[in-house]
């Protein structure tokens, strides 16, 4: 975050300063004067998810404080400013015949390898990707909402935690930090879907006959 501060004193270095961003502490990474008593401050923004904002972007207040001694400038200034969250996964939940799960953002991120499908090892961490089964699809249901298709001999089962790779969720004006919590729990689907059982067997059995009963069923996994 860059911050243009007027009428406070010239800092020297970064530890001239200190930051708060939402209540939460932040970080001055470097100082740059423009002029007198105009300066540059490059900011770190502190992980403001701990915040509770649960909106794509809010104001916030930035404070900063000259700690050095000074004279009567003014030592401490306050910004408003308008902060895009990282995209949170509220869910991630297998569908009713468990061939599939999806996973519901907050709000509609961008994904820095863009379409509406997309290659499973471009999102998943190696770990979860090799248990998607053999040619998983992954494809965006809808803006929020990303899914897997998962392939033949898929391993993954409700209950555990699936990963991301780092850096591919963001907002979607692609301002905002990644992604920051890449694990999530795989819930059960609402509505679990009975695998259908069919049987097969003579209508008559003499009792002398062998008996030969065909049982099958039919599941998505």
């Amino acid at each position: 975050l860059s911050l243009v501060v007027t009428g406070m004193p010239t800092a020297q270095a970064p530890s001239d300063l200190v930051a708060e961003m939402g209540g939460l502490p932040a970080s001055i990474v470097e100082v740059q004067a423009v002029s007198e008593n105009v300066q540059t401050l490059l900011v770190q923004t502190p992980g403001l998810t701990a915040v509770g904002i649960n909106f794509m972007s809010s104001f916030l207040d930035v404070t900063v404080q000259f700690l050095a001694p000074t004279s009567a400038l003014p030592r401490t200034a306050l910004v408003p400013v308008k902060f895009h969250f990282p995209p949170i996964i509220e869910e991630a939940r297998f569908t009713s015949d468990g061939s599939s799960f999806c996973m519901r953002f907050n709000f509609a991120p961008s994904l820095t390898s863009g379409g509406s499908t997309l290659p499973c090892g471009n999102v998943f961490a190696t770990t979860t990707a090799a248990r998607l089964g053999q040619n998983p699809e992954c494809f965006w249901d809808n803006a929020r909402t990303l899914c897997v298709l998962l392939g033949g001999a898929a391993e993954v089962v409700p209950g555990e935690q699936i990963e991301m790779l780092p850096g591919r969720f963001r907002s979607s004006n692609d301002v905002s930090l990644h992604l920051e919590d890449l694990t999530t729990e795989l819930l059960l689907p609402l509505s679990p879907t009975a695998p259908t059982l069919q049987h097969a067997a003579p209508d008559e059995v003499g009792p002398c006959d062998e008996l030969t009963v065909l049982l099958q069923y039919k599941t998505s996994r």
